[in-house]
C-alpha cells in the first residue's frame, strides 16, 4: 500500500530512531542497554503508522502484541514477520525499565539484529517500500545539501566508491560553509569564520600555499596551512559536530580545496586507498548527522 507524504516522512523519522539505537547498541555497558528501549519505540511508531495505514481503529488495540492480530488480520492470508522475536524484545524492555533487569550485550545484538529484520521484512510487506532504501536526507530542510547527499548515495548503490567519497568530501565543507555564511548566523561570524585569506589559499602538492599564481614562502606556507586546520577543527567542535566521527571521517576522504570555480579535489584517485560500502555508508550518514546538526542549531538563530 502507498504511502502518503507525510506517512513517509514518519518512516523517515522511524529510520532515524533506528540509526541512533544501532549507534547506542555498539557502545560500552551499561551505555548500550538504552538501545533497548529505543528499538522498542521504533517497532512501537512502526506498528502504529501501519495501524493508521490500513485503518485500523486504534480503540481496538490496547497492548503493543494486539497491533500483531489487528494487523495481521487486514492483510491475510499475509502475517507479520518475527511476532515472536518481537514479544521477547517486548518483554526484555519491560524488565529492563518496570524491574530493573538489564539486558546482556548478547542479548542486545539479537535485538538489534531482529529489529533490522522486522523493519526491513514487513515495510517490504505492508508498504512494498525496502527499509534500508529510506533516505535519511528527506529529514533535511536544506535542498541543496538533500540533492548533494542523494548523488552521495546513488554513487554508494551504483558501486562508484571513490566517486561517492569525492564527493562526500565536497559535500562536507559545503555544509559547514552554507552554515557560516548563512546571513541569519551572522552573529557567529566572528567565533566561527575562518579568515578570508587564509580560506582563498590553494596548496601544490607538497603542501605549500599560492594565492594566484604566487607561492608564498615554503615556511609561510606550512604555517598558514597549520593555522586552517586548526581553525577548521575548531569550528567543527564549537557547532557540536561528533569530533571523532569528523576525525575518522576526514581521514578517509580526500583532501579538496575551494577555487573560484567550484570546490576541487585535491589527491588523485590512487591516494584514495581505504574504500568498503561500508566505509561510504559511514561518510554518508555522517554528512547526514552534521546536516541535522547544523539544522537543529539553526532553530536558535
Amino acid at each position: 500500500m502507498k504511502l502518503e507524504r507525510d506517512q513517509l516522512y514518519r518512516l523517515t523519522m522511524i529510520k532515524y530512531l533506528v540509526y541512533h539505537a544501532v549507534e547506542e547498541s555498539r557502545r560500552a555497558e551499561p551505555i548500550c542497554y538504552t538501545s533497548l528501549l529505543l528499538f522498542h519505540d521504533a517497532i512501537e511508531l512502526f506498528l502504529q503508522l501501519s495501524a493508521e495505514v490500513y485503518s485500523i481503529n486504534p480503540q481496538k488495540i490496547d497492548n503493543f502484541m494486539k497491533y500483531f492480530e489487528r494487523i495481521n488480520e487486514k492483510i491475510a492470508p499475509n502475517q507479520l514477520y518475527l511476532k515472536e522475536p518481537i514479544r521477547r524484545l517486548k518483554n526484555a524492555r519491560v524488565n529492563f525499565k518496570h524491574k530493573g533487569f538489564p539486558p546482556s550485550p548478547k542479548d542486545i545484538v539479537s535485538y538489534r539484529t531482529n529489529t533490522m529484520s522486522f523493519l526491513e521484512r514487513n515495510s517490504q510487506l505492508l508498504f512494498g517500500l525496502k527499509f534500508s532504501d529510506i533516505s535519511l536526507s528527506e529529514l533535511l530542510i536544506n535542498s541543496a545539501q538533500k540533492e548533494k547527499i542523494l548523488l552521495v548515495e546513488n554513487l554508494l548503490n551504483q558501486n562508484k566508491l571513490k566517486e561517492a567519497l569525492k564527493e562526500s568530501a565536497i559535500t562536507f565543507r559545503m555544509i559547514i560553509n552554507d552554515f557560516l555564511k548563512d546571513e541569519n548566523f551572522s552573529w557567529g561570524n566572528k567565533a566561527f569564520s575562518t579568515p578570508l585569506d587564509l580560506m582563498l589559499l590553494d596548496y601544490n602538492t607538497e603542501g605549500l600555499a599560492y594565492g594566484g599564481s604566487t607561492y608564498l614562502d615554503p615556511q609561510m606556507g606550512k604555517v598558514q596551512k597549520i593555522l586552517y586546520s586548526l581553525i577548521e577543527r575548531i569550528n567543527i567542535i564549537g557547532l557540536g559536530i561528533d569530533y571523532l566521527k569528523y576525525a575518522k571521517f576526514d581521514s578517509i576522504v580526500p583532501r579538496v580545496t575551494r577555487t573560484d570555480s567550484g570546490w576541487l579535489v585535491m589527491e588523485p584517485d590512487d591516494k584514495i586507498t581505504e574504500v568498503s560500502k561500508d566505509i561510504c555508508l559511514f561518510c554518508v550518514n555522517f554528512l547526514i548527522e552534521s546536516a541535522l546538526q547544523l539544522q537543529k542549531f539553526g532553530n536558535f538563530m
